[in-house]
């Protein structure tokens, strides 16, 4: 497809439409608007409009789903009110949304690389005053705010959880860049009798479908004897932003605000770990059960099974000398003379015999009467989506790694994200060795363990391969970020899979 010109009268006949139609509504959308400045890391400022819910519950310091509006034309302040009038500002206020609707400087549209830096530079700004649930906003633009959309979900996707366009598209070097936005949820809407927009969106439909997205998550829908002003109703769109929210929150996993990381390093040739796989092994039922006045939501568990032990004769299966490796570095960290199993360490900071269950108890209090001093969030890609729940078979693992994306925005230089599979339910019959002649049972057991330096203002890729013979219905995520020196946890959260 030829590169996309839109016609200039397409940009300039909307102004007024948008603007008479801004009269009529803007008095009902006046109450739930707030004019603010942002000031981007080059300085510069940019004011932007801020909806919040009408709702005397809305607590700002709790996580809120949250719609970049960006507004169509010049993308001027006029825009912005006209955009939030007409489609996006009574709706949210009602049904619990924020809305952020900035302005874009002059000879900057949010469709240019200088728009992209200035949008990236708003979020970070803003998110220190608005929890954005998942980490991340939805996306929604209105014609040159739809090409502006596209422009942004292709080059940051880790940042949006959904796109919707009034009209919308990708051309150019964004059209090119289409595959890097397959994992959005993305519906658009045309009239009909608007022919130069309705090619592109279908040209930006048929690229996304070609570069492998689901049918069923790029939707487009051609509004007949409508041109380029169309006629969706606010309650339509929430509904459609509604319910990409819930989905995409099924696969998002957010840091509590107090946590307790425990890692034990224990291994089946040891005579010495059985109670120690039984002290976890207790605190796990005790954080899965959500209807207990003891669970623990912060609380997250993992079982490094580490190899020097092999040698007595028993090869533990679930054995690494990477996690080896792993427990050498908080022997240093700690200036201990040398490695001892069972060993467990609470957030990077408390290491102690792992079978003494009443210190495990201790610390894990202490831990989480703590802030945590960071915040993290994760996505699982939508490629890696579970089986059909409630089977009765148990899940086949492909080859394809879990892809997830890490937003740590409070990460610091140094700092180090962790990721992890632990799996659940695992039982050995030792056949030689200390414990030879007995039954061991496992939770939490890591099968998998990535590490990558954090991206201080960026999100950060790992890709975990689950083991081929682990059952999927019963394994974990868990991310954490860590201070290389200190090996203090800063933040952490988990996801389990078979939800």
């Amino acid at each position: 497809m030829p590169k996309f010109t839109p016609r200039s009268h397409a940009f300039a006949s909307i102004a007024p439409l948008l603007t008479a139609l801004t009269l009529v509504q803007a008095a009902t959308a006046a109450d739930t608007i707030t004019w603010k400045q942002a000031t981007l890391p080059d300085q510069s400022v940019v004011r932007y409009a801020l909806v919040t819910p009408t709702t005397d519950k809305h607590d700002p310091t709790q996580p809120t789903p949250t719609l970049l509006a960006l507004p169509p034309g010049s993308q001027d302040e006029s825009m912005v009110v006209a955009g939030l009038s007409r489609y996006w500002a009574e709706e949210a206020a009602k049904r619990g949304w924020i809305v952020i609707s900035p302005t874009a400087p002059t000879g900057k549209p949010f469709h240019t690389a200088q728009g992209e830096q200035i949008i990236t530079g708003l979020l970070d700004a803003v998110s220190k005053d608005i929890n954005f649930q998942g980490g991340r906003v939805h996306l929604a633009g209105v014609s040159n705010g739809g090409r502006s959309a596209f422009h942004l979900a292709v080059n940051a996707p880790e940042r949006f959880h959904s796109v919707l366009t009034l009209p919308g598209g990708a051309d150019g070097a964004d059209a090119a860049k289409l595959n890097n936005a397959i994992d959005l949820p993305i519906h658009m809407f045309v009239g009909a009798q608007d022919e130069s927009w309705a090619r592109l969106a279908k040209d930006t439909q048929a690229r996304l479908l070609k570069a492998g997205a689901p049918a069923d998550r790029v939707t487009l829908e051609e509004l007949e004897g409508q041109g380029h002003l169309v006629d969706v109703s606010p309650a339509r769109l929430f509904d459609l932003l509604d319910a990409d929210h819930v989905d995409a929150m099924s696969r998002i996993a957010e840091s509590q605000a107090h946590i307790a990381v425990v890692e034990l390093f224990t291994s089946e040739g040891c005579s010495s770990c059985p109670p120690a796989d039984d002290v976890l092994v207790k605190l796990n039922t005790q954080r899965s059960n959500a209807n207990s006045s003891n669970s623990k939501p912060g609380l997250m568990l993992l079982s490094f099974h580490v190899d020097y032990w092999d040698r007595l004769g028993w090869p533990d299966r679930f054995a690494s000398h990477a996690y080896t490796s792993r427990q050498e570095q908080y022997s240093r960290a700690f200036s201990a003379r040398g490695l001892y199993t069972p060993q467990t360490v609470v957030n990077g900071q408390a290491e102690f015999v792992g079978s003494d269950a009443a210190r495990t108890d201790r610390e894990v209090s202490s831990a989480l009467g703590a802030i945590a001093p960071a915040r993290l969030s994760f996505r699982l890609a939508r490629s890696a989506t579970p089986t059909t729940p409630n089977s009765s078979r148990k899940p086949s693992n492909s080859n394809t790694p879990l892809t997830i994306e890490v937003l740590t925005p409070d990460a610091q230089l140094g700092d180090v994200i962790n990721a992890a599979i632990v799996e659940d339910g695992l039982v050995s019959d030792v056949k030689a060795g200390e414990n030879s002649g007995r039954k061991l049972h496992h939770d939490r057991v890591v099968r998998t363990f990535e590490s990558v330096q954090a991206k201080p203002g960026r999100a950060s890729t790992l890709r975990l391969k689950l083991p081929s013979d682990a059952d999927r219905s019963k394994c974990s995520i868990i991310v954490y970020t860590q201070q290389r020196k200190s090996m203090a946890i800063t933040a952490a959260a988990q996801l389990d899979l078979h939800e």
